[in-house]
């Protein structure tokens, strides 16, 4: 989540700012879906954690098809930051701190 997180923190000046291409865009959503694999993929919480984890995976797996469709790309960012503060919300992760937007 950290990955997610720090990918986003990188891009939000230039998606703000209206100057993040239609590449960049499908590039941090490839790599924001390359770490929801991840993270999917070694998920070792107890069920009811797990299942609070994968409602907040599935709107940043949202975030990102929106990211890569060509309209509301901006959106779809937009969408993974407000899931990534639901994430903070619901876990206890050191350091965690949630993204300006």
């Amino acid at each position: 989540m950290d990955d997610i997180s720090l990918a986003m923190r990188q891009s939000l000046a230039p998606i703000h700012g209206k100057v993040f291409t239609p590449a960049q865009y499908e590039a941090l959503a490839k790599r924001i879906q390359a770490q929801v694999d991840d993270v999917v993929g070694n998920c070792k919480l107890p069920e009811q954690a797990d299942q609070q984890l994968h409602l907040v995976l599935e709107q940043i797996i949202d975030g990102a098809a929106k990211m890569k469709a060509g309209t509301s790309r901006d959106q779809g960012a937009n969408k993974i930051v407000r899931a990534l503060a639901q994430y903070g919300k619901y876990f206890d992760h050191a350091g965690w701190q949630p993204l300006e937007h």
